[in-house]
C-alpha cells in the first residue's frame, strides 16, 4: 500500500523530530543538574564503577568504553572530548573529573589520547550522587533497554550557574557563564528568604580570572537571561614593562602571543621591544616597552587589538520539563529550588519508610522476647508453618514481625541483645522524628546543605568587576588621521606646535588634503565630492610611522575621492556647502554604512561640511569675502534635498559654524575673525581678509573654538586656537607658519 504525504509535511515532521532530539539529547543542559546527557552519563558511569575521589585513577579509555557501551552510542571522540573538558581547571570553576596526565592547556594544546590519561571523580562531583540511592530521581531505560540510567542527578547546589554551559543546537544556542559558588549559594538562600537574589551576585566569575568592564550592564542578563559581558585581561606596569597576569575565559594564550608578535613585526603598534611568556601554572606574559613610549597606552592598544579582550553574548537557555526555556538567574534558581525540594522530600520519605519498617521489626522481636516460652513452644509443636504464623499472631505480631521472629537467632534472647534492640529502636525513632521535622521545613534543610557546601568548597572571586562604560580599550588614545583624495593614514597624535614654526613633516604617498585628530574608538564619516557619507573607524587602520606611505582607500571598499573627514555625531546637524554656493542642513543618522546626504545639481560638487556649533553660519570665498547669516535661515532638509543659495560667488572656499572663524592663506598667513555683520543668505558678502601678493589667496577656513590642525602637501601643524591672533576683518593677518599652500584646516 502506498500512502501519499505532502513532502513539506514529511520534511517538517522529520526536521522537528531531529531538532528536538539535538536540543534535548545533546546540546542544551538540564536546569536541575546543569548537565548535558553525555556529561551525566560519564559521571554516572564513573560512579557506577567506583571511581570515587578517594580511590585510584583508572584509564580514560575504560570510562569511555563504559559510557559508549552502556549509555551513549555516539562515538568515542564525543565522549572523550566531554570527559576532557570536565577535567580542565581553565574550562570549569570546579572540574567534575580529577584527571591525571595531559588534558590540554590554555595554549590550545590537544589532550593526550585516552589510553594515556587517567581519571576519577573529583571531590565536588560526589555532591551529584549523595542522594541517588534514596529513590529521589527518575530513571529511564538506556538505548537498548538493557539498563536503567538517571534522567537527572540530585546535585546539592545550583551547578548550572556555578560551572556554566555552552552549546549549539538546531536553531538555538545556549551560553551560560560560570559564577562564584559562594555568591550563587547566597543568592539561592536570599531567594528562599524572599529577598532579591541579584543583589548577591556581582556577575560571572571565570576560572581564568580577568576583568569585567561593563558592570552597569550586567543586570540585564541577570534579570532576562540575555545580555553582553565584556572582559579584558588583567595587567600591571613594572619597570617599563607590561605584565599580563591572566587572559579572558576560553581564549588561546599561544594565539594571543602570535597576535602581539604580528602587531610588533608589522609596526601596527610601535614601541614593543620584547615579548616573553613566563607562564607556569599561572599566566605571566611580559612585554617590554621602549622608553620613549607610554606602557599604559601600549597596553590599551594591545588589549583592543588582540584576544586580550572578549565579549560574551549570554543566552541562558536550559531544559525545563524537557523544553528549552530562556531564563534569568531568578528563574534558574527557582527551578533548582523546586527540584531540590522534591529530592529532599523523597529522601525523607525513603528514610522514614525504611526506618519505620525496622522499628516495626524491632517491636516484634521485643514482643517475642517477652513471650519467648510461648514462641518456642509454638514453633516446636507446630505442625505447619501456617499454624505457627496463626498462633504467633495471637500475641499481637503482624506478618512482617512474624517473619522476623521465625528468622531470628537464639542469641537474640540474650539480655545484651535486648538492650541493643531497645537502643536501636530509640535511635531510629529519633532519626524518624528528625526526617519528619525536615519535611516540615524543607527550605531550611536546603539552606543548611548549601551553607555546608559553601564552607567546604567556597573560594574568593577570581574575576574583578568594574564599570568602564564599554570603552576601556584605547578610550583615551588620540591618533592623527591624514588623508588625500584616495589615501588615508593613522599616525600617533600630532605634536602641538607653535605659531611661526614649520610643523612636522609627514608622508602620505600623495598630496595631503586634510588632517584631523580622532580617538581610537571613535566612528568617523568620510564625505565624498558627490555628496555621500561613509562610516569609518580608525581602528581599521594600522598605526604607521609618520614617514611611511599610507593606505589606499580602495583597500577598505571606498572607491570615490574623499573631500573631508569628520567625527560621526548621531543626530548631529551637519551643514553642507557646494561649489555652486548651495547650502543645506541635514540631521545625520547613519542607518547604513553609506548614505547620500545631499542631492547635487548637474556639474556641482560638495565643497565643505561642518557641524553646527554656534548660532550663525559664515560662508567665505577665496577672494576674501564672507557672508554671515543666522543658522535658522537654513532649515533641516531630507537627505536627497538640494538646499538653498548661500552666497553669490563663483569661487567659494568653505564655511564655518562658530562666531570665531580661523582663516589661513597659501603663503602661511592667518588670523581669527569674530566681528562680522549679519545679513541674509544669498548676498555677495563683505570684506573679511585683505588679500595681497604677500599673503596669497585664502586656502583654509575652520571654526576657531578648539585646536586647529593645518595640513599642506607634506606638513602637519597643530595649533591652539587661542594662539592664533584675533584681528579686524580688513587685516592681512600674521605669519602663522613658514610653510605655504595649506590645503585644509580643521578644528574637529
Amino acid at each position: 500500500m502506498i500512502i501519499k504525504i505532502p513532502v513539506e509535511d514529511d520534511l517538517k515532521e522529520s526536521y522537528l523530530t531531529y531538532a528536538m532530539s539535538v536540543i534535548v539529547s545533546r546540546a542544551i543542559p538540564d536546569v536541575r543538574d546543569g548537565l548535558k546527557p553525555v556529561q551525566r552519563r560519564i559521571l554516572y558511569s564513573m560512579y557506577e564503577i567506583g571511581l570515587r575521589y578517594n580511590k585510584p585513577h583508572k584509564k580514560s579509555a575504560r570510562v569511555v568504553g563504559e559510557v559508549l557501551g552502556k549509555y551513549h552510542p555516539h562515538g568515542d571522540a564525543a565522549i572523550y572530548d566531554a570527559l576532557v573538558r570536565m577535567a580542565q581547571d581553565f574550562s570549569l570553576n570546579y572540574p567534575l573529573v580529577d584527571g591525571q596526565g595531559n588534558f590540554g592547556s590554555v595554549d590550545g594544546d590537544p589532550p593526550a589520547a585516552m589510553r594515556y590519561t587517567e581519571v576519577r571523580l573529583s571531590k565536588i562531583a560526589e555532591e551529584f550522587f549523595k542522594d541517588i540511592e534514596y529513590n529521589t530521581i527518575e530513571w529511564r531505560p538506556n538505548f537498548d533497554n538493557s539498563l536503567k540510567e538517571p534522567v537527572v542527578l540530585p546535585v546539592t547546589f545550583p551547578h548550572l550557574l556555578v560551572n556554566g554551559s555552552s552549546g549549539i543546537a538546531v536553531g538555538m544556542v545556549t551560553e551560560i557563564l560560570p559564577h562564584n559558588l559562594g555568591e550563587i549559594i547566597d543568592a539561592t538562600i536570599a531567594l528562599i528568604d524572599n529577598k532579591d537574589p541579584l543583589d548577591y551576585i556581582q556577575g560571572p566569575d571565570f576560572p581564568t580570572g580577568g576583568v569585567i568592564v561593563n558592570k552597569s550592564q550586567l543586570r540585564q542578563y541577570l534579570e532576562t537571561g540575555r545580555g553582553t559581558v565584556k572582559v579584558r585581561a588583567s595587567y600591571y606596569i613594572k619597570d617599563h614593562k607590561i605584565i599580563i597576569t591572566d587572559i579572558p575565559y576560553q581564549t588561546n594564550k599561544a594565539r594571543i602571543l602570535e597576535q602581539i608578535l604580528d602587531l610588533k613585526d608589522s609596526n601596527k603598534i610601535q614601541g614593543i621591544t620584547t615579548i616573553l611568556d613566563k607562564s607556569t601554572k599561572q599566566i605571566e606574559i611580559e612585554i617590554g616597552v621602549h622608553k620613549s613610549q607610554d606602557p599604559e597606552e601600549i597596553a590599551q592598544q594591545l588589549i583592543y587589538s588582540t584576544d586580550l579582550s572578549k565579549n560574551y553574548y549570554v543566552r541562558q537557555v536550559a531544559l525545563v520539563n524537557g523544553k528549552p526555556v530562556l531564563m534569568g538567574i531568578k528563574e534558574i534558581l527557582r527551578e533548582w529550588i523546586k527540584f531540590r525540594k522534591e529530592v529532599i522530600t523523597k529522601r525523607a520519605h525513603y528514610f522514614i519508610e525504611k526506618w519505620k519498617k525496622r522499628v516495626n521489626i524491632i517491636n516484634g522481636l521485643l514482643i517475642a522476647i517477652d513471650n519467648i516460652d510461648f514462641v518456642i513452644e509454638t514453633i516446636r509443636n507446630g505442625e505447619t508453618i501456617e499454624e505457627i504464623r496463626e498462633k504467633l499472631g495471637s500475641i499481637g505480631l503482624n506478618g512482617e514481625q512474624i517473619e522476623a521472629v521465625l528468622n531470628m537467632s537464639l542469641r537474640t534472647l540474650a539480655k545484651t541483645e535486648r538492650e541493643k534492640l531497645e537502643k536501636e529502636k530509640k535511635d531510629l525513632e529519633a532519626k524518624i522524628a528528625h526526617q519528619e521535622n525536615i519535611l516540615k521545613d524543607v527550605e531550611g534543610e536546603i539552606k543548611r546543605e548549601l551553607l555546608e557546601i559553601k564552607k567546604n568548597y567556597g573560594r574568593i572571586r577570581r574575576t574583578e568587576v568594574t564599570d568602564e562604560t564599554g570603552e576601556y580599550i584605547a578610550k583615551n588614545i588620540v591618533v592623527g588621521i591624514i588623508y588625500g583624495e584616495t589615501m588615508i593614514k593613522k599616525v600617533p597624535e600630532f605634536p602641538v606646535g607653535k605659531v611661526g614654526t614649520s610643523g612636522t613633516r609627514y608622508n602620505l604617498g600623495e598630496e595631503i588634503k586634510g588632517a584631523m585628530l580622532a580617538r581610537e574608538l571613535e566612528t568617523l564619516i568620510l564625505l565624498t565630492k558627490d555628496g555621500e557619507a561613509i562610516k569609518f573607524s580608525p581602528r581599521q587602520l594600522p598605526m604607521q610611522d609618520r614617514l611611511a606611505k599610507g593606505q589606499y582607500l580602495t583597500k577598505y571598499g571606498i572607491e570615490k575621492p574623499i573631500l573631508k573627514i569628520l567625527p560621526y555625531r548621531e543626530n548631529g546637524e551637519l551643514v553642507l556647502l557646494t561649489k555652486q554656493g548651495i547650502i543645506k542642513k541635514v540631521t545625520l543618522r547613519m542607518t547604513r554604512n553609506v548614505l547620500k546626504v545631499i542631492g547635487l545639481n548637474e556639474g556641482d560638487q560638495l565643497l565643505d561640511a561642518q557641524y553646527m556649533t554656534g548660532e550663525t553660519i559664515t560662508v567665505v570665498s577665496r577672494d576674501g569675502k564672507a557672508a554671515r547669516f543666522r543658522s535658522e535661515e537654513v532649515r533641516v532638509m531630507g537627505r536627497s534635498a538640494r538646499g538653498v543659495k548661500a552666497m553669490k560667488s563663483d569661487n567659494l572656499l568653505g564655511l564655518a559654524t562658530h562666531e570665531r572663524v580661523a582663516l589661513f592663506t597659501e603663503r602661511g598667513f592667518g588670523k581669527v575673525v569674530s566681528q562680522l555683520p549679519i545679513h541674509h543668505r544669498g548676498t555677495s558678502g563683505v570684506k573679511i581678509y585683505n588679500i595681497s601678493k604677500r599673503t596669497g589667496e585664502l586656502k583654509a577656513i575652520c571654526n576657531a573654538d578648539q585646536e586647529i590642525v593645518l595640513g599642506n602637501e607634506k606638513t602637519i601643524l597643530r595649533l591652539e586656537s587661542a594662539k592664533v591672533p584675533e584681528l579686524p576683518r580688513t587685516s592681512t593677518g600674521r605669519r602663522i607658519t613658514k610653510r605655504v599652500t595649506f590645503a585644509r584646516a580643521t578644528s574637529e
